[in-house]
Order: structure tokens, then C-alpha cells, then sequence
């Protein structure tokens, strides 16, 4: 699979990077706290637009990855990828 950044392909600072997401082809899981505090309910908007994706709410947690969690996130990755 090749890593092609949507910038390369002629993206410009104008456009939003949320507008080409419906074109990700990668199996995507999108994580996002419940407590996020920059950009909330970006995640599901994010998931929402990419094919596919799936959205992994986590109790609790900010803008960062506690790590607390990175072993249920690392099954969470193994599991999605699997598919």
C-alpha cells in the first residue's frame, strides 16, 4: 500500500484537510477522548467522512493518550486491522 499525503496531490493551504478525507482508502479507527477539549466531537466528524472508519470513544481522556490506555488501544488496533 503506498502512503500518498493529500498535500502532494495539489492540496493547497486554502483547503480544509477534513474535505479530502472521503478519500482514505486505509482501514482508519479514529480515536478520540470524551473530555476532548480542542476540537470536540471531531472525531466522529473525522470518522463520519472517511469510508469505513470507525470512532473508539475513550472514557476520560483529553486531547492525549494516557498511557493507562495503550494496551486497550493497541488491541483496539490489532482487532480493527484483522478485519
Amino acid at each position: 500500500m503506498q502512503n500518498v499525503s493529500i498535500w502532494s496531490e495539489g492540496f493547497g493551504a486554502d483547503v480544509e484537510p477534513v474535505d479530502a478525507l472521503h478519500r482514505v482508502r486505509a482501514p482508519t479507527l479514529v480515536v478520540e477522548g470524551t473530555h476532548e477539549p480542542v476540537k470536540p466531537g471531531h472525531g466522529a466528524v473525522i470518522a463520519g467522512r472517511v469510508p469505513g472508519a470507525r470512532l473508539m470513544r475513550v472514557a476520560g481522556m483529553g486531547h492525549t493518550l494516557p498511557s493507562q490506555i495503550h494496551q486497550e488501544l493497541a488491541e483496539a488496533i490489532l482487532a480493527h486491522t484483522a478485519e
